[in-house]
């Protein structure tokens, strides 16, 4: 039976700030519909979007910085005794740190199925006295309890290609074979603050070099773009939240790793890559596709990416990118604002270079009828541009409109380019709009490829890649029955995704 928490314990969680309020109130998409419908002026609307993402931007930093275990979705905790069961939580990330936090919780479980009273959106906080054991839960996320001071087997995330500027250095520590060996090392030394370990093979000075470092009181470190190291954390919970390592302005974002060389891969090979919105129906679709192979997952490679750690069902685990994923509607055509979102998003697939061992990216959106076999038909005659050691690479637009977001095609090369030209795009369209242009990713990757890459990369439209509701479809698209479309978008619930697939003969 759920029940509220003590008057004063619910207090002093708001008087340490370990939640923000705003991020307590409501989900985000209750939080947009809300905002979407108010008579409030835009000012007003921005301030208080503003403080909602600075609340989860918070508790993100301090997952970053605690060690939190991946959160198991539709699972539940097995064993143990009851602690407490806390109402009106808005997502498993904020229970399990009320569990970290409270003495004695081991693991939590979080409600996130709608409409179950005393279910929906309660946090049950549970002591299993030994190893936790879960069961299947449709609709409940569980989790492990994260990092507490002392405890030196739970560590903070790595960062890739990233170097830190501190304060200053304690003397490298050069023979050290792994970054887990170098974090060791910084989590012994108590005036170690941070660390950054050399990676690169065959580099006098930085190979297996263990580089610790010391942070000033109140300052914070600087993430630096720089290949072949890796950086991060002492063990134990010893990194107070302003040490997380996250991008510190708009410039270090879109900053991005140098890209490399064209690595020739297999024919019609691609890599899938989707941005999960956590906590929101798109978990659910993906559960779906994943256990069917569908979707991005009869891809030869896949992955997806969102700002929570979450394993979705067995073999299927997110990789995480530094971004709150919250973003504002404006810009001309009064669509998403997300570029800043993707641009964390394109950080973490150039660092984790996955995408080089395919001829061809594929970008999908959790709610689009993906067919994959379908496509190698339509990539055959691009192949000898795809991964080509001269540089030579294409990408598809795919409504008359210009490039839709549901479902983006590049070759290895286009990616490879897009790479190198990302922040070189951020300052050339800064200038060209006096400011942020207020566009979508989808329109400025089309935009940045099409006048800062024209030399090199092709931009050939493809409107046979995607059928979708906002670029003038047929009678009857949603339909699904036209054998000629690789992909039809948008079928947000799980019975819509599954009839439009079936209606395709998927």
């Amino acid at each position: 039976e759920s029940h509220k928490a003590p008057k004063e314990a619910k207090e002093a969680k708001e008087e340490k700030g370990t939640v923000g309020a705003a991020a307590q109130k409501e989900t985000y998409e209750e939080f947009t519909e809300r905002v979407k419908n108010s008579m409030s002026d835009d000012a007003s609307r921005h301030e208080i979007f503003s403080a909602h993402r600075d609340a989860w931007l918070e508790m993100l930093q301090w997952q970053q910085v605690s060690g939190c275990p991946a959160q198991m979705m539709d699972k539940d905790v097995a064993n143990g005794q009851a602690l407490d069961s806390i109402p009106h939580v808005l997502s498993a990330a904020v229970c399990q740190r009320l569990c970290t936090e409270r003495a004695g919780c081991d693991a939590s479980a979080w409600g996130g199925v709608r409409h179950r009273p005393g279910l929906t959106n309660v946090c049950f906080l549970k002591s299993t006295n030994g190893p936790a054991r879960f069961k299947d839960n449709p609709g409940v996320v569980a989790s492990m309890a994260c990092c507490r001071a002392g405890e030196d087997t739970k560590c903070p995330e790595l960062v890739r290609d990233a170097d830190l500027h501190t304060d200053d250095s304690l003397p490298p520590q050069p023979g050290v074979g792994s970054v887990g060996e170098c974090q060791q090392l910084c989590t012994k030394n108590p005036r170690c603050n941070a660390f950054t370990w050399g990676a690169d093979r065959n580099t006098p000075g930085l190979t297996d070099v263990c580089f610790m470092k010391t942070i000033a009181e109140g300052n914070a470190p600087r993430v630096l773009e720089k290949p072949g190291v890796v950086s991060g954390l002492p063990c134990g919970c010893r990194a107070p939240v302003e040490h997380a390592l996250w991008p510190q302005n708009e410039v270090e974002l879109f900053k991005m790793p140098e890209p490399g060389s064209p690595q020739p891969a297999e024919v019609g090979s691609a890599y899938c890559v989707i941005l999960m919105r956590p906590y929101t129906y798109e978990a659910s679709l993906l559960q779906l596709q994943f256990n069917q192979r569908k979707g991005v997952f009869a891809c030869p490679g896949y992955d997806v990416f969102s700002n929570q750690e979450m394993i979705l069902a067995d073999g299927l685990k997110t990789k995480k990118i530094r971004s709150s994923q919250m973003c504002e509607v404006g810009g001309e055509f009064k669509t998403a604002l997300n570029l800043r979102i993707f641009a964390a998003f394109w950080k973490e697939v150039f660092t984790r270079k996955d995408y080089m061992n395919y001829n061809w990216l594929v970008k999908a959106d959790a709610d689009t009828v993906f067919f994959y076999h379908r496509l190698p038909g339509l990539l055959q005659e691009y192949e000898d541009r795809a991964s080509s050691p001269s540089g030579e690479g294409v990408y598809f637009n795919n409504c008359k409109f210009g490039m839709h977001g549901p479902l983006e095609v590049f070759s290895q090369n286009a990616i490879l380019a897009l790479q190198g030209h990302f922040k070189d795009c951020y300052f050339y369209f800064r200038k060209l709009c006096s400011g942020d242009c207020h566009w979508g990713e989808d329109l400025w990757v089309d935009q940045c490829l099409k006048r800062r890459a024209n030399e090199t990369i092709s931009r050939v439209n493809k409107y046979g890649l995607l059928e979708e509701q906002h670029c003038d479809p047929e009678e009857d698209w949603d339909s699904c029955e036209n054998p000629h479309k690789v992909a039809f978008h948008p079928f947000k619930s799980e019975s819509s995704w599954q009839r439009c697939m079936q209606h395709a003969g998927g």
